[in-house]
């Protein structure tokens, strides 16, 4: 595999990250990046110029007509914490196989860079990176979608993802045949328990479906990301020095703000 297209679904709260993302990207994802596409809202003059002057593009997330808006979705709160947001970004990364010019296409977080060569294919398979999580309402919402549950291993949850446009489209048709009518993002709202903050995984889902139904087209390494707590401007190279030096392959600034 030559090259996949890269896609980051940002908030604007991430913006400062975007163009450090970007050309991270280019300069340490293995395949290389056909091209690199910011998914989100409107963004600052400055902010776009960065990100065009590090290589990337970006795209409103309207474009994925797919989908329904943020907007037009109804509100999901739990304890009072709206979490419509937080599904609509793991819908986003889903849809993004209709924007994908390549074979498969790389999902990664705003608010991570990459300091150090990321190899998401290897000896003619897909390496799909993991780490140790679980979260009993995934596997619930899983249950619920494709009617068995899967033995809990390690997590395929963490801060990037390269998925197969075929096999992904084969998982949403399994989904699709057992939802009676509806489209997959209906079923998932609407088989998720909505006691729960976080009730369905993206990542958690394909990774799964694809450990039983084509478990030998990828292989599984351990993740290393370093979760930094920095909040200002600029990033801080010696914490992505250190985290390199440390054999951590990608530095997320979660609680990163500038304002």
């Amino acid at each position: 595999m030559d090259a996949v297209d890269v896609f980051i679904p940002y908030h604007r709260k991430d913006r400062h990250v975007l163009a450090y993302a970007v050309a991270s990207a280019f300069r340490h994802l293995v395949p290389r990046p056909a091209r690199v596409v910011c998914v989100g809202g409107d963004l600052p003059p400055e902010i776009l110029a960065g990100i065009a002057a590090a290589g990337g593009e970006r795209i409103d997330e309207c474009s994925l007509a797919e989908i329904p808006h943020r907007s037009a979705m109804a509100e999901i709160s739990v304890r009072g914490e709206v979490r419509t947001g937080w599904y609509y970004q793991q819908f986003l990364k889903w849809g993004f196989r209709k924007l994908a010019k390549t074979k498969a296409y790389v999902v990664l977080d705003a608010d991570s860079i990459l300091v150090a060569p990321l190899v998401l294919w290897a000896d003619g398979k897909y390496v799909i990176d993991r780490t140790i999580e679980h979260h009993p309402p995934y596997f619930a919402t899983f249950r619920a979608l494709l009617g068995w549950r899967p033995a809990p291993a390690d997590s395929f949850i963490i801060n990037y993802q390269i998925i197969d446009v075929a096999l992904l489209n084969a998982l949403i048709h399994e989904i699709e045949a057992r939802a009676e009518g509806q489209v997959w993002h209906q079923r998932i709202l609407g088989v998720i328990d909505r006691t729960e903050a976080s009730a369905f995984s993206e990542f958690e889902t394909y990774g799964y479906w694809l450990a039983d139904r084509h478990p030998g087209i990828f292989i599984s390494r351990p993740g290393r990301n370093h979760n930094t707590k920095v909040k200002y401007l600029p990033l801080r190279w010696w914490i992505n020095l250190r985290a390199r030096f440390r054999g951590c392959t990608t530095v997320s600034y979660h609680q990163f703000r500038r304002d």
